[in-house]
């Protein structure tokens, strides 16, 4: 009890006073940049070390020597757990200093560091880094590759949630957080967790939100409601700051969540409002930080949660992801597809730089908004190419070529911008693959998928349509001409409907595009 008194009295004053009120002895400055704003005493934050600490240390079994190690990595991540990329490293620098005898790499920040209970002392996280191993015909969108995050964050997940804290990341689009945590919540054993998604918008009444709950609880005794018996119920809410706002500054399906999960009970609609008491649930929630016009939510709700940050994955976790896919798809690949493969994230996220820093959303262009997920989108195209449509480095890096034009330049509106996105590619090519495969994809050249013959069964000769591959346009007039082959089937088809339309190159190059959009996952 006296260590963890003197641990206390060591870091916790003067931790809270440099994180909520930027004050360093008699000195003060800013607040440190966050995600999240939370209570300026630091309450919330010293609850969730609490249980955090908790699921970490036993009096009885935890040696002495390791108390403050674990002391300050639950510092790390509940003072410093909702601080963004600008307030990190000013947290990890102040508490270096406070933490002398605490064994963490200098070369390694404190939230990039794991303490690891067996071993006694700190070590990086990517230490903990599953090998990525996916079965095989997976769904792009499905895939899921491991990086130093998605560790990080889903060992944090079932340590609060092993102490029934509910849990609540906060972090920019493109993040990764739903999928991080759809991942963690699908890793509980099937027979002993049942999982609940709930994706919150502005339309989003109270009423929607218990309707949703209660038809996904069964009756036990009573008034008594919960999921299968020897199941815990996690319910994933997220978007949990898109409800509106109502007249009063409150949010309803915020309201009744609050009281769900301090009560544990709700009321009934209608009828003689009797309780429904609702057990073994437990809460994890997910939010773009409350800036740039977004709604802020009631910091009662806040209070709740164990709050946790997202940032932008660093660039060497990003290669890591789109290496393991392509190296797993391209791995049987001829040595000269597999050398072009290796090049491609790195290119590809040089290029997402080059269009993030030259082509900023502005009130005229607001839509110029490129993240992550624009680099999910290109590799998503290459992987919808089949094995014998990519056969050789040059049809490879065309269809890179192609993806890159599809996602960067079709979001553009001005023709200097997408001439911008021309020229990055054109000075790219070479750097990266050589004069040579410069030189032969110096025009884009198209994909689609609609150029196959209409195939019939055959035992029945009905006919079961035309296969649906990713390929090279082998002309404009081919494809113009399987163009006009639809047109006139689906004017058949519907005459009292029929579309009698000039398929210009223009109005061929939208329809390409449009068909390319439609035909993905999730596009």
């Amino acid at each position: 009890r006296e260590s963890l008194e003197d641990l206390y009295d060591k870091y916790m004053p003067p931790l809270i006073a440099f994180v909520f009120e930027g004050r360093v002895g008699d000195q003060i400055t800013k607040p440190l940049s966050n995600f999240l704003p939370r209570q300026a005493m630091g309450t919330d934050s010293v609850v969730q070390f609490s249980r955090l600490f908790d699921s970490m240390f036993d009096e009885g079994t935890t040696p002495i020597e390791m108390v403050e190690n674990i002391y300050v990595f639950c510092l790390t991540w509940s003072l410093g757990s909702v601080l963004d990329e600008r307030g990190r490293p000013e947290f990890d620098e102040f508490t270096k200093k406070l933490a002398n005898k605490v064994t963490v790499n200098p070369k390694h920040s404190l939230f990039d560091s794991a303490f690891d209970l067996e071993v006694g002392r700190f070590g990086p996280w990517e230490d903990r880094i599953e090998d990525f191993k996916p079965p095989p015909g997976l769904e792009f969108n499905k895939i899921f590759v491991p990086t130093i995050d998605t560790t990080r964050y889903s060992w944090l997940t079932r340590r609060f949630l092993a102490m029934n804290q509910p849990v609540l990341y906060s972090g920019e689009s493109g993040t990764a957080k739903s999928v991080t945590l759809q991942n963690t919540l699908e890793g509980f054993p099937a027979e002993q967790s049942a999982i609940l998604n709930i994706n919150f918008s502005s339309r989003t009444s109270s009423k929607d939100f218990q309707r949703t709950l209660e038809d996904n609880v069964t009756k036990r005794t009573g008034r008594i409601f919960g999921p299968e018996q020897g199941k815990k119920l996690r319910i994933f809410i997220d978007d949990l700051s898109m409800p509106k706002i109502d007249t009063y500054g409150t949010q309803q399906p915020l309201a009744l969540l609050k009281f769900l999960m301090e009560r544990s009970f709700i009321y009934e609609r209608g009828g003689d409002l009797e309780k429904i008491i609702i057990q073994d649930c437990q809460y994890i929630s997910a939010m773009q930080p409350p800036i740039a016009g977004r709604n802020s939510i009631d910091p009662r709700v806040i209070s709740l949660y164990a709050c946790i940050g997202i940032t932008f994955p660093a660039a060497e976790s990003i290669e890591r992801i789109y290496a393991s896919i392509l190296g797993n798809r391209f791995g049987g690949f001829d040595s000269s597809v597999q050398e072009a493969t290796a090049k491609l994230p790195e290119v590809t996220m040089a290029l997402h730089q080059a269009v993030l820093d030259n082509m900023p959303p502005t009130p005229t262009k607001f839509h110029y908004i490129f993240s992550l997920r624009d680099l999910s989108r290109v590799f998503q195209g290459i992987m919808e190419a089949p094995n014998d449509v990519v056969t050789d480095e040059t049809t490879l890096v065309a269809l890179w070529k192609h993806e890159n034009t599809r996602v960067f330049a079709d979001k553009l509106c001005r023709e200097q911008d997408k001439t911008l996105v021309d020229k990055v590619l054109a000075e790219f090519m070479p750097q990266h693959f050589g004069e040579g495969l410069a030189l032969e994809n110096k025009e884009t050249r198209w994909f689609c998928d609609f150029q196959r013959e209409v195939e019939f069964d055959q035992e029945t000769g009905e006919e079961i349509g035309a296969p649906k591959i990713y390929e090279p346009a082998s002309s404009w007039e081919h494809v113009q001409g399987k163009a006009y082959e639809y047109l006139k089937k689906y004017n058949e088809a519907f005459p009292s409907k029929a579309m009698n339309l000039v398929l210009f190159d223009e109005a061929m190059r939208h329809l390409m595009k449009i068909n390319r959009t439609i035909q993905q996952k999730r596009g």
